[in-house]
């Protein structure tokens, strides 16, 4: 059976703070990664601000979907469309 959930979410950019931007990092710090030995990514601070450092984080989860998604920083409907699939399916980015 192939059930359809509609789930309203806002748009998340730089200077907003809320839970929903905390759940963002959470998700984030799983896809993109705990900066290996040599990478340029860090581990988000997930305090609910969106902040550069969350900024930069989801350009990079972004850059992950080349051609899918448009590597702006913000999470619109593409990019939350993207992290909720990849969460509940449990798949790696790319």
């Amino acid at each position: 059976m192939n059930n359809q959930v509609t789930v309203s979410l806002p748009t998340l950019r730089k200077g907003d703070e809320s839970g929903t931007v905390r759940r963002l990092q959470q998700m984030l710090n799983v896809f993109i990664g705990h900066g290996e030995e040599g990478s340029d990514v860090e581990p988000l601070e997930e305090d609910g601000v969106f902040g550069s450092k969350t900024e930069r984080g989801v350009k990079t989860f972004q850059g992950f979907e080349t051609g899918t998604l448009t590597v702006d920083g913000i999470v619109g409907l593409k990019t939350w469309t993207k992290l909720l699939t990849m969460w509940l399916s449990g798949s790696e980015p790319g």
